[in-house]
This record gives C-alpha cells, structure tokens and sequence, in this order.
C-alpha cells in the first residue's frame, strides 16, 4: 500500500465525482428534461451528490498537499499561487464563453458589477449572485472561500480531536447561518439562495473531509499493518450507506441538512479507496477522469446545452426509455470528455505550470530572507 496508490485513489474519486455530475445535468439541463429509466431515476436524481463528494477529496487533498508543502517549506504566498493558477484560467474562459453565451442566445448583457464580482471570484459573497455567471460555478465561489480559511484551520487543526473541534463548530456556524440572514433586509427568496449556496452551509463537508484526513494520518499513511479488508468493508458500508440516501431511510432530524449524511459516505469512500484501491473505482479511465475533472465540470454545462438537439432526435424516435437515455448518456461523454482532455492540455496544465514555477519562486525567496535573517 503505497502513497502514490491513495493519492491516485482520490484522483479516481475526483473523476467519479465530476462524471456523477455530469449524468445528473444530462438528465436536467434540456427543457423539458430528459425521460430517465424508471429504475435508475433514484440513482441519477442523487447526482448532486458528487458536489459533496468534490468538497470532501478537495479538503483532503488540500490536507495531503499541505503536509508536503511543510516538509518543503511552502509560503502562504505560494498557496494562494498554486490555488489561483489552478482554477482561474479556465474559469475565465469560461466566463468570457458565457458572457457571449448570454449576449448571443439570450440578449442578456451582464452588469459591470456583476461581471467585476465573478473575475474576483467573491461572487458567492454577494446576495443575488452567489451562483456565479457560469453555469454550475456556485462551487467555484465556495471553494475559493474555503481555500481563503484553509491555511488558518489546517495549522490549528493538528488531531483527530483539533478537527472534532473545527467540526462542531462548522456544523453550529451552518445552523446559525441561516437565522442570522433573518435579521438582513434581504427578501425570503433571497435570504434562501444565498443560504443554500453560502459557504457556511458546506463548510462541515469541508471539514469533514480534513477530519478524514487526520483518520488517515493517524491510522493508516506509512502504515503496513491496515488490512485491505478493512478498506473493503468501508467501500461496502459505504455502499449500504449509499441505498439508505437513496430511499430517504436517514434520519432527517439528526442533521439539519442531508448534506453532512452524504459527507459522512464519501468520507468513508476516501478512507475505503486509500487502504483498498480497488480496481472498478482505481482504473485507467477513472485516472483521466481524475485528471482532467475540472476541466470536465466546468465545461459540461454548455456541451450537454449544445447537444440539446441531438437529444431531441434521438427521442423523436420512441426507443424504450434506457436505451433513449443510455445512448444521451453515452454520446454527452464521450464529447464533454474530448473537450475537457482539449481544455486541460491548452488551458488548465499551462496554468498549473505556471503556478508551480511562481509558487516555487515565491518559496524560495522565503527561504532565503529567513537564510539572510539568521545569519544577520
């Protein structure tokens, strides 16, 4: 059991989560939606679930990546470096594709100030905007956010019992979220939007997800002596878990959102991959998918809105529902997936290069003034 091995794992999930999303935006996306299977309604309904599971290999791999970031001696500097270059260039692409988009299929022209909210990646800190411009980049605003205080919890939360501290309080802070807007003059209708996509109500998802990962400091990295039938009995309690979500069997009073259940699961599901990588979840296709899965979520939106067409023709042909869908389904894949490997290679590995150059520039110099400063 080997690091690189838990490290691709979560890539693998990363993957997982990106394509889970794009099942469930298939389906939602065309007005009218699209026609799913009756037998697979459950499981592609509860496609916004791989958001949650997104959230939770983000703090974790944050949470991997500031350990090795220690022991290299990374500047706050070069986090933000590295964090901005990950995500911005595509993003603004993207953004520029949507302003157009807008413009030319729907004549809505975007205020400067809202275009100024979305460049800044604050959006989700404005009432009214906190679902960004792009399509599906509410998650965007939230991370940014959460790599905003990331630095500060993960030098505080050195424990398993640190981070049931930070838990606690992100699951109090959730819970008050929402009261605390009563007392603005924000509208109804607006105090629940901005509740829904405010990064308080994620944070315990975020948190969970360190929580994971100090689990797994503990007991399992370095360690030879985890037996991988512990990893497959987390996989498979994870599974079972997954079927309660499903039928809407949790207990809904136990958490005051069915967010932090679905943390709970995927949290099980890092834990499960890092001791037992398996190969249906560990696999050739799920490492691309890993690789390229930014690229994947922020693109799929306005391919799955081109192919509208397309599924228009193929259900003017009255096949049995699966095979309508399955063929939708398939074909929105393999496309989104050649745009997504096209915009990783020109667009996100460009930008990561140089966030990697300049967060190695920035540690350096840091490196050095501390050099020159002991020896003054």
């Amino acid at each position: 059991m080997t690091v690189g091995k838990r490290i691709e794992g979560i890539d693998s999930l990363r993957g997982l989560a990106a394509l889970y999303v794009l099942l469930y935006h298939t389906a939602l996306i065309p007005s009218p939606a699209l026609t799913i299977p009756s037998w697979a309604r459950s499981l592609v309904m509860a496609g916004g679930t791989g958001v949650t599971l997104f959230f939770v290999t983000s703090a974790f791999s944050l949470c991997l990546a500031a350990r090795a970031g220690e022991e290299r001696g990374w500047a706050l500097a070069a986090f933000a470096a590295r964090r901005f270059f990950r995500i911005a260039p595509l993003y603004y692409v993207v953004l520029a594709v949507s302003l157009l988009r807008d413009w030319w299929l729907f004549s809505v022209v975007h205020s400067k100030t809202e275009i100024l909210a979305d460049i800044s990646l604050l959006f989700n800190l404005i009432p009214g905007q906190e679902t960004g411009i792009v399509w599906a980049s509410w998650t965007i605003g939230v991370e940014v956010l959460f790599y905003a205080v990331f630095p500060f919890m993960a030098a505080r939360m050195k424990s398993l019992s640190h981070a049931a501290v930070f838990l606690m309080l992100s699951l109090l802070g959730a819970m008050a979220y929402p009261n605390l807007l009563h007392l603005t003059s924000l509208t109804s209708a607006a105090q629940a939007s901005f509740s829904n996509y405010g990064v308080l109500h994620y944070m315990p998802v975020f948190v969970s997800g360190m929580f994971a990962y100090r689990i797994f400091h503990r007991f399992v990295a370095g360690s030879n002596t985890v037996p991988i039938a512990a990893g497959a009995a987390l996989l498979l309690g994870a599974a079972y878990f997954y079927s309660l979500i499903l039928s809407g069997m949790l207990p809904s009073g136990f958490f005051h959102d069915i967010y932090y259940w679905q943390a709970i699961l995927y949290c099980a599901v890092i834990l499960g991959v890092a001791i037992y990588p398996t190969g249906l979840l560990v696999n050739r296709v799920t490492l691309n998918l890993g690789t390229v899965s930014y690229s994947l979520y922020l693109v799929h939106p306005l391919v799955v809105y081109a192919l509208i067409p397309f599924y228009r023709v193929v259900e003017a042909h009255a096949w049995r529902p699966t095979i309508t869908f399955g063929l939708c389904v398939m074909v929105t894949c393999l496309a989104v997936t050649a745009v997504a490997n096209l915009t990783f290679r020109f667009i996100e590995a460009p930008g990561m290069r140089i966030g990697t150059r300049l967060s190695t520039y920035l540690t350096s110099a840091r490196t050095s003034r501390q050099v020159l400063g002991e020896v003054s």
